[in-house]
């Protein structure tokens, strides 16, 4: 009888002293590769800059000029994409004196884009009863003319790089480049019923339109 009271106190402090441990190994915190956080093939971060200038004329009215700047970041898709800590050291050195070389061209101007955005606009105005390709042509003839020097305003910087027509080493000359290189007088060469600059700029010309 004592030999049995005993041997149960004996298993019942193993079984105790057993789920104790498991306890304490539970409570351990185990060390883990660090995670990354990645996104689907394609996913962008974008920010967007916002302008709205209203435009003081009678007729139409409530017009407003709307400017809007995204600027896209990439996301990383996969781990190869993140950065890794360099395994050996880099030493810098003192760049060589620069000497005066010919510039190789390495860029392209965005002609293409523009001549794109150009027929966006004349679509635009073609719809309204106004002749698009001719006032388009005739903005990017008065834009030299008529904006003011760049650093100036903020809203005619925007309107010189989108109405300025850069000249290609490799592209033939087209209507376009011949009105942005045009400096006679662009209203009787590319009649339109207004100026579109003027009317973006709130110019008027003699009093209310």
């Amino acid at each position: 009888m004592k030999l049995s009271v005993i041997l149960a106190c004996a298993l019942s402090c193993g079984c105790i002293a057993l789920e104790l441990c498991n306890n304490e190994a539970s409570l351990q915190l185990k060390r883990r590769r660090k995670r990354a956080l990645t996104f689907p093939k394609g996913s962008a971060f974008v920010m967007t800059m916002s302008m709205v200038k209203s435009i003081q004329l009678r007729v139409p009215a409530n017009w407003n000029l709307d400017i809007e700047f995204d600027v896209i970041w990439p996301l990383p898709v996969g781990l190869s994409a993140l950065p890794r800590k360099p395994t050996t050291t880099t030493t810098t050195r003192r760049p060589a004196p620069v000497r005066w070389r010919p510039v190789d061209v390495y860029w392209e101007p965005h002609r293409r884009h523009r001549r794109e955005l150009y027929a966006n606009f004349e679509l635009a105005l073609d719809s309204q009863g106004i002749p698009g390709k001719r006032c388009i042509m005739h903005a990017i003839c008065e834009a030299k003319l008529v904006l003011n020097p760049p650093g100036l305003s903020l809203v005619e910087d925007v309107l010189r790089v989108i109405f300025s027509y850069p000249a290609s080493l490799n592209a033939t000359s087209d209507h376009y480049d011949r009105a942005y290189h045009h400096r006679s007088d662009c209203d009787s060469t590319y009649p339109c019923p207004f100026s579109l600059l003027h009317l973006l700029l709130n110019y008027n010309n003699g009093g209310d339109e």
